[in-house]
């Protein structure tokens, strides 16, 4: 009995603090995770902003290409086609 004793004595003294140091990683973890999940979240919300102002930018600089061929057709034309 006494050795039974002695040893509940010596695993709850060893192992005790070690669950303590256990929790309070736990704990830790959780709020570090909660942060990273909040930062993903941002990131993703900033990655698809950038992918809209990137299709926006190739949509402009197509209508701007555009643009500037209808212009180069217009001056290449002769005076006598144009009405008037």
């Amino acid at each position: 009995m006494f050795m039974l004793r002695m040893f509940l004595h010596l695993c709850h003294t060893n192992i005790a603090p070690k669950k303590l140091k256990l929790n309070r990683a736990q704990g830790k973890l959780k709020i570090s995770m909660d942060g990273l999940r909040k930062k993903e979240t941002n990131l993703r919300e900033v990655q698809d902003k950038f992918a809209l102002l990137q299709q926006t930018q190739e949509s402009k600089k197509q209508e701007k290409a555009d643009l500037e061929n209808q212009q180069k057709y217009e001056d290449a034309e002769p005076e006598s086609q144009l009405p008037g």
